[in-house]
């Protein structure tokens, strides 16, 4: 993020320093945001040579318009209605089940163990890196949230929702059974050094050259927790348990995590379950009209009826990648 004084000397001195006060008003700085909206920038090398162009994003451009808020006073813009744009809402990535198996099996050493936990519990990396070895009662496929991982230091969680016991599988259990062996302290996961594992780090050499070899879209570590929401909705885990499991205080956040309206296969196979076959049992509603087209039929329609009929039912479509 720009510095104050980077917004000042880059973006608003050359626009405004040669104006009094109080002709920066709110139609010229309304102005100013348009501008700002439609330029693009240039990043350089300390030689002048060009690296690359940009376009700024609305935070950065709500932050140069603070400073210039903070330049003028209150009393100044405390009635103004500027139009900075809609917020920018980009799609959350998360895989699909065959792409985390995909993935789990593609990866190697520990670094398949710790994409099957976070497939499998939805924890957060941070939680991932500070998981210590008695953390985990395996015998009663219980795991214990306790600390989180932040800047390399191990610290509480922030919200009291977040310190819980996650519900895994006997096939999880198993995993990280044979992963930590005889390890009886220590963290569960920890880089060459024993340090805590990096979020970062595990993108950039790991998970990132992993989907790219894979041909599965880039995506974040935060997109195994918005999969394994997406799959206790599939599921029909109560809601109680989807909560305590994923550790946020309200449904209305683990709702922004679900993404059962992509799963195409999920929704047809649902709507199969409530069709118009209850209501009117399997053969269909009597329309009336079948007996007359029964009679109005040639030889050879009738000897089709079958196979037309065969193709009037939800064709399957395919999962996009």
């Amino acid at each position: 993020m720009l510095s104050m004084e980077s917004q000042l000397t880059k973006h608003i001195l050359p626009r405004f320093g040669s104006l009094p006060l109080d002709a920066v008003d709110e139609t010229v700085v309304q102005e100013f945001v348009a501008d700002l909206k439609r330029a693009t920038l240039q990043m350089r090398k300390p030689n002048g040579d060009p690296i690359k162009t940009y376009k700024l994003s609305r935070k950065t451009i709500l932050n140069i318009v603070g400073v210039v808020k903070l330049v003028l006073g209150k009393k100044v813009w405390m009635t103004w209605e500027l139009d900075l744009g809609n917020p920018e809402d980009p799609q959350q990535r998360y895989f699909t089940e065959e792409q985390l198996r995909t993935i789990i099996e593609g990866a190697e050493g520990q670094y398949r163990v710790l994409f099957a936990l976070l497939a499998g519990t939805g924890m957060r990396i941070g939680e991932a890196s500070g998981l210590h070895v008695a953390d985990l009662d395996l015998d009663n496929c219980v795991i214990y949230v306790r600390r989180g991982v932040w800047n390399g230091q191990e610290l509480s969680p922030k919200t009291k929702n977040a310190i819980r016991e996650i519900d895994i599988d006997p096939g999880l259990a198993e995993l990280l059974g044979h992963h930590v062996r005889d390890k009886k302290a220590g963290r569960v996961f920890e880089a060459r050094n024993g340090s805590p594992i990096s979020g970062n780090n595990i993108l950039k050499r790991v998970q990132h050259p992993l989907l790219k070899r894979l041909g599965i879209p880039k995506a974040g570590l935060h997109a195994f927790r918005h999969s394994r929401v997406t799959m206790l909705r599939k599921n029909g885990t109560p809601e109680d348990l989807q909560k305590q499991w994923i550790g946020h205080s309200s449904l209305r956040t683990t709702n922004r995590y679900s993404h059962t309206h992509q799963e195409l296969e999920y929704r047809r196979l649902d709507a199969s379950k409530v069709g118009l076959n209850l209501v009117v049992g399997p053969n269909g509603p009597n329309l009336g009209i079948q007996k007359r087209r029964n009679e109005e039929q040639l030889p050879e329609d009738r000897d089709a009826k079958s196979d037309v009929a065969s193709g009037l039912h939800c064709s399957r479509r395919q999962q996009p990648r």
